[in-house]
Parts: structure tokens; C-alpha cells; sequence
């Protein structure tokens, strides 16, 4: 299921990819209980709804990073999707994970030492105060979050972390993006971004719900932003 996912997507997994997806998810389903990593337990699922979910990103990042080299952050990373999913397809990328939950972040160090993934590292923290410090602000060429959060809300979590020029992308149901976009027009202004597009999961019978919102940031952020943690979510700036 995750070889025809990729082939589908223009990606032809190596051999070496194959093996750290398969141990990949053996780790995820073992740590599951004592982490609390996902609802998804069927291995079909978790290749499909979380690996292939995860993959829909990477001819993106090619195509916006120089055939896939440069620097993502991961804000809200979970179990490393789509981040550890985006390392072990594109090894020249650098991809820095960002998770507030402590056994989370054991379980991200684990999963990159078990999978001998280089290009990858673990931080915890909240993305408004990973956003606060020199090693992360405006450092990033490109930004995602898989978490649920209105893009209002993920405009201020990840634009922060980017240098000027650099890209976000939001990983969204298609339904209400427009209204949601719209909504989020203050948050795109103060963030000094703008939306480059709206692009369809193709082919679309992949994830045919999904779109990935891509964001351009186009000035530096001001120093107000992001707000304390929580405050993004509890009071979006469309709503300040």
C-alpha cells in the first residue's frame, strides 16, 4: 500500500526507505500504548492515513527546495508525521521536529535513533516559544503542521519560524478552506504573508479530502508575534 502511495505521488521509495518505514511502523504500534501516538492501529491505515497522508508533502518540498535540500520544522509533530515520513524519503533534507508532549519527544528520539536518520532532530517546546529563540526564528525555508488548528491560528505558529521568502504549508480538508482562508486574513497581513496556492492532493482518490495550503512569507515578522503560548489557538487574530 505505501509502494503504490509513492508511485502514485512520482515517488520511487529506495530500498533503504522501505525497510525504515517498515520498522518505523513497527515502533509506532509498539510505543502506541505508553505514548499515546495515534488512534490508527491497522498497519493497512497507518500506511495509508498516516505514511502516504505524510508523502502527499514531499514532491511539494522538492519542487519549492532545490529537488528537496534545505530545512523544514515539523510544529505539532506527534508520532514524526509528516516529518520522519519527509526525512526518509528526501535524506537530503535537515527536519527539525517540534513537540510540546514529553513522551512524544521520547518516542521522536527513539524513532530517529532506531531508523539512523541524521537529518533528523527532536525539540520539545511549544511552537510560540521555539519561535522566541535565535536557533529558530525566521531560520526555516519551509514550515508544516498536521495538527488540527484553523489556519488563522497555524499562520502564527508557523510564519514565525520562517526566513523571508520561506513557505508554509498547511495540511487541510478541503471543505470550508475558502471561508477558513478568508477568515484568516487578518492573521496574513500581521504575519506579513500571503497564500501562493491551494493545491489538490494528486492523484486526488489518494487523500481525496486533503489540500495543502502554501503560504509565502514576504517580509520579516514583527516582534509581537506569535503571542503567548495558547493565546493563537483561544483568540485567533481574525478574531483580535
Amino acid at each position: 500500500m505505501l509502494d503504490r502511495g509513492a508511485r502514485a505521488l512520482g515517488l520511487n521509495l529506495t530500498g533503504a526507505a522501505r525497510d525504515r518505514f517498515e520498522r518505523f511502523l513497527e515502533e509506532l504500534l509498539a510505543w502506541n500504548d505508553r505514548a499515546g501516538l495515534t488512534s490508527i492501529t491497522d498497519p493497512d491505515e497507518v500506511q495509508l492515513k498516516h505514511f502516504v497522508d505524510s508523502l502527499t508533502l514531499a514532491p511539494l518540498v522538492v519542487r519549492h527546495l532545490a529537488g528537496g535540500s534545505g530545512t523544514v520544522v515539523d510544529v505539532g509533530a506527534g508520532p514524526g508525521l509528516p516529518g520522519l515520513a519527509l526525512a526518509i524519503v528526501l535524506p537530503d533534507l535537515e527536519v527539525t521536529l517540534v513537540e510540546a508532549t514529553g513522551k512524544k519527544v521520547v518516542f521522536l528520539l527513539h524513532a530517529i535513533k532506531t531508523l539512523a536518520l541524521g537529518n533528523a532532530r527532536a525539540v520539545r517546546g511549544r511552537a510560540e516559544e521555539i519561535a522566541r529563540q535565535p536557533e529558530h526564528r525566521e531560520r526555516y525555508d519551509l514550515a508544516t503542521a498536521r495538527a488540527v488548528g484553523s489556519v488563522a491560528t497555524l499562520v502564527e505558529l508557523l510564519v514565525p519560524l520562517l526566513r523571508v521568502g520561506g513557505r508554509a504549508v498547511l495540511m487541510k480538508t478541503r471543505t470550508g478552506i475558502d471561508e477558513e482562508i478568508a477568515a484568516a486574513a487578518s492573521a496574513l497581513d500581521r504575519l506579513r504573508c500571503v497564500v501562493d496556492a491551494v493545491e489538490p492532493v494528486a492523484p486526488p482518490d489518494l487523500c481525496e479530502t486533503r489540500v495543502l495550503v502554501v503560504l509565502r512569507k514576504v517580509a520579516a515578522t514583527p516582534p509581537t508575534y506569535p503571542r503567548r503560548p495558547g493565546v493563537p489557538a483561544r483568540r485567533p487574530l481574525r478574531q483580535a
